[in-house]
């Protein structure tokens, strides 16, 4: 009798085990990702509530005047107190993680401001410029917003 106890009770414990993997597995991937679409009403959302675009503008163009490229500028002096309306939309967009910096110049593009939100799997970009540099030409995959401030998919 012992002989078949301890094999049937590691093949329960087996199955329980291989049972409680498969349901994280399954909880982890039913988080969805969200749409393109959701992810521009959550970027006008917080972009309206934190102070609009042209609130945005201001800031961003302080901001690019300021700042080295590439630099994480939020954590660089007073914790955002100087450019409310960039952190509060940085803290809208991504609660857990504010993930802001500047962009340089590129060949078609002028420096800006960038957002990154979304989640681990799909995520898009909040592009800010000066008003005074804004691109007069459609960009390529990023759709205007308001003003100065485009949504992107990729990160340029």
């Amino acid at each position: 009798m012992k002989r078949i106890r301890l094999p049937i009770m590691h093949a329960v414990v087996l199955a329980m085990v291989a049972w409680m993997a498969f349901q994280f597995l399954v909880g982890c991937s039913e988080e969805r990702t969200p749409s393109y679409a959701a992810m521009k009403q959550q970027a006008k959302a917080a972009i309206r509530d934190a102070g609009g675009g042209d609130a945005l503008e201001i800031e961003a163009k302080f901001i690019l005047s300021n700042f080295q490229v590439g630099s994480y500028w939020i954590n660089t002096s007073d914790s955002g107190t100087n450019w409310p309306a960039i952190t509060k939309l940085t803290f809208l967009l991504s609660p857990s993680k504010a993930d802001s910096w500047v962009v340089k110049d590129q060949k078609n593009l002028p420096a800006h401001v960038v957002v990154r939100f979304g989640s681990h799997a799909k995520y898009a970009y909040v592009w800010i410029f000066d008003p005074a540099h804004v691109p007069l030409a459609k960009i390529k995959g990023a759709e205007h917003l308001s003003g100065a401030v485009y949504l992107s998919e990729r990160n340029q």
